[in-house]
């Protein structure tokens, strides 16, 4: 679709311009939703009696959620990494400034 001021360059930034812009979008919109509720519809009838065997993605998905660990536990194990991490940006930020120091003082001196 085209921009409405390039359509109408007299109408850009007017009200009348951004109530026409504003009208196409509401109808693409509702267009889009129309195809989604049909597409939800002709779904849904067809997973009547012949549908899927919601059982077995059921039994599935319990499965997959058993091998998974808890929250608390990923939130432990992640802990240690980060604080590690911390200390070693610390540690190697203190040494690269004390580093650039020495190399402004070497510079000045020359």
């Amino acid at each position: 679709m085209e921009n409405n001021a390039e359509q109408h360059p007299e109408n850009a930034g007017t009200f009348a311009g951004l109530k026409r812009s504003l009208q196409r979008k509401k109808t693409a919109l509702v267009i889009g939703l129309g195809g989604a509720a049909s597409l939800v519809t002709s779904v849904a009838a067809e997973t009547g009696e012949t549908g899927v065997n919601w059982t077995e993605i059921s039994s599935l998905i319990s499965g997959a959620a058993g091998i998974m660990p808890s929250v608390g536990v990923l939130i432990a194990a992640v802990a240690g990494i980060l604080i590690t991490l911390m200390i070693i940006g610390f540690v190697t930020g203190i040494f690269g400034a004390i580093i650039d120091t020495l190399r402004d003082i070497t510079r000045f001196f020359r």
